[in-house]
């Protein structure tokens, strides 16, 4: 019985092995297994680490877009007003110029973090970077409006904070002359090669300046607040963080600055 019965299972056992590696075999010698499925992937010609900070920088672009879009969209039919009925003077068409090139600051940022382009990314990318120049500005120009209109009688704090916006213009030319843009390998896709340590100030002075007139905004609203029946001592923060005592458009105005400033 024993004799009879080995045979048997040794020749199962190899052909079982037979069929085991043959499918290797067919599996390894597919063509075009071990190829990259798409070669041309942006990613495929960056490192890891540079890889993964490139998508993120992606979901940023991307969102901010679309909080943009929905912002304008959102209050589309308390700006018209503005453009159409109102008298054209400088804080309309300033608030016009802002918004502008905001939506299309944006959009030329999402299209060069995740459209390929025709275009050499070298000069599209210079495009945006001076789009930065003009949108950052305007912006600001908007709170520099605001000081002058509530620090009426004040010329050293407007003087102060008319420097603080040359200081932010100076700072948003910065991208413009310290990026440089260049394709990703091959491909239409774009990235930063280059940046230059100074164009930090790009970011700092806007921080610094939208903080030091949030700050002052919400000082000389808390100050002009009737409190005479509130004193200081226990109504000063309500005041400057919820806008309590404060009438309606002051309340408004603290609020809108907070909202801009976070």
């Amino acid at each position: 019985m024993y004799t009879g019965k080995a045979p048997y299972m040794h020749t199962w056992r190899r052909e079982d092995e037979t069929d085991l590696s043959g499918q290797a075999n067919t599996m390894d010698s597919t063509p075009g297994s071990s190829d990259v499925l798409n070669p041309l992937t942006p990613m495929a010609f960056l490192e890891p680490k540079l890889a993964n900070q490139n998508m993120i920088s992606t979901y940023v672009y991307v969102g901010s877009l679309s909080v943009l879009l929905w912002d304008v969209l959102s209050n589309l039919r308390k700006d018209l007003p503005l453009v159409f009925r109102l008298p054209v003077r400088l804080p309309g068409v300033v608030f016009g110029l802002s918004r502008l090139s905001a939506l299309v600051f944006m959009f030329c940022s999402a299209i060069f973090q995740t459209a390929a382009i025709d275009i050499p990314c070298k000069r599209y990318g210079m495009i945006v970077d001076w789009l930065f120049a003009v949108v950052v500005p305007m912006t600001s120009l908007l709170f520099l409006i605001r000081i002058y209109a509530i620090f009426n009688g004040n010329r050293r704090v407007r003087t102060f904070f008319t420097v603080m916006w040359l200081a932010v213009f100076a700072g948003s030319l910065t991208p413009g002359l310290g990026l440089t843009a260049a394709n990703i390998g091959p491909t239409k896709y774009c990235k930063q090669v280059n940046v230059e340590s100074y164009v930090a100030a790009a970011a700092v002075i806007p921080l610094v300046n939208d903080t030091l007139v949030f700050l002052a905004i919400s000082w000389k609203l808390m100050k002009n607040a009737h409190l005479e029946l509130h004193p200081m001592r226990r109504t000063g923060f309500r005041v400057f963080f919820r806008g309590d005592y404060l009438p309606s458009f002051s309340r408004g105005l603290l609020q809108d600055g907070q909202v801009y400033y976070l």
